[in-house]
């Protein structure tokens, strides 16, 4: 077998092992705070990949990681939303970060749309979300550096709010008009006026040293434009958004100019 099979196997024993540690309180998460939960998320991110073939794993390790991988993620939220990292701790960037593992666990099926601490992960997200629209200008809460997003950050929004689509996490009859006031909003202007990017520029000579973020623009990407115009589309197809929408078509048309 290759390094990375080999690797695969033995994180996926790993990871048996640690959602059995946890199931039998060996391991206590209690003292694990909102950096170490989000560190937890971007490593399983990684290793679960995705996709088909992005994973670290073999189709086989994947079938029997769905127990294991769920029982430690269930713990994880659980512990997050005990602790109100959601809304206290973890800023925009994390916060996407957690949520980029959920929406991966899902869609290589190692975790279920029916577990309450998921659904209600995304449901406490989206409220946030409702924060960083560009038209709310400056914001003090603690989940967001800016209500300004760069391209990058409302792609991942957009791929996040269409996981919630895709996978039915919130209730879409009940909450389909603020899931298109916020989908409208986030892509307000001038959000989509050109693709942008959060930089830190440092300071040194004889400036003061230190280091502020600026708002640069930046060629577009593909898999950010992707990102954004995926989610309107199956917002369409979903009746969440309506194509008469004249907000809906200046949406779609800043969309196809970037």
């Amino acid at each position: 077998p290759s390094t990375l099979t080999t690797l695969g196997t033995r994180i996926a024993s790993l990871l048996i092992r640690l959602s059995s540690e946890i199931g039998s309180g060996k391991f206590d998460i209690s003292p694990l705070n909102a950096e170490d939960i989000h560190y937890v998320c971007n490593a399983l991110a990684a290793v679960v990949g995705d996709g088909p073939g992005q994973s670290i794993f073999l189709k086989q390790d994947l079938k029997r990681l769905h127990i294991p991988l769920q029982s430690i993620t269930d713990a994880m939220l659980s512990h997050a939303i005990d602790k109100k990292f959601i809304e206290k701790c973890w800023d925009n960037t994390q916060l996407l970060n957690v949520l980029n593992w959920l929406s991966r666990g899902l869609k290589q099926g190692v975790l279920s749309e029916k577990n309450d601490n998921v659904r209600r992960c995304f449901a406490s997200s989206l409220e946030l979300m409702q924060g960083w629209m560009p038209a709310g200008g400056e914001t003090t809460g603690p989940a967001t550096h800016a209500a300004r997003l760069d391209s990058r950050q409302l792609s991942k929004c957009m791929v996040q709010i269409n996981t919630c689509i895709k996978f039915s996490l919130i209730d879409l009859d009940r909450e389909r008009d603020s899931l298109a006031s916020l989908i409208l909003g986030l892509c307000g202007d001038p959000a989509l006026h050109a693709c942008t990017l959060w930089e830190t520029v440092k300071h040194s000579g004889q400036q003061k040293h230190g280091a502020h973020r600026t708002l640069k623009t930046v060629a577009p990407e593909s898999a950010v434009v992707t990102g954004i115009s995926n989610t309107i589309k199956d917002a369409l197809a979903a009746g969440i958004l309506d194509l008469g929408n004249a907000k809906v078509q200046t949406v779609i048309h800043q969309v196809c100019r970037l």
